[in-house]
């Protein structure tokens, strides 16, 4: 029989690997439009990225959603991200 914490390592990981993954995506939106977002405001649901954050920004992002979007697909293999909103 396997120990508890077994399973919970597996959580652990998928946490971390979750936390990764929006510590890049927050660098390539810093990087590609100069401007910051928190990454609790960052949300990856059924491979759609969701950011909440001021208009302005949110445009920026969407007039450069193509590069984003090569820029997160190229770091980050696992998880493919397919659109932004």
């Amino acid at each position: 029989m396997k120990q508890v914490s077994f399973f919970l390592d597996k959580f652990r990981s998928i946490l971390i690997l979750d936390d990764e993954i929006k510590k890049n995506i927050y660098q390539i939106i810093k990087n590609t439009t100069g401007g910051k977002i928190k990454k609790s405001d960052i949300k990856i649901f059924k491979n759609i990225l969701y950011l909440k954050t001021t208009p302005q920004l949110k445009n920026e992002i969407l007039i450069k959603k193509t590069l984003i979007l090569k820029e997160i697909g190229f770091l980050i293999k696992n998880k493919k991200i397919k659109d932004v909103r």
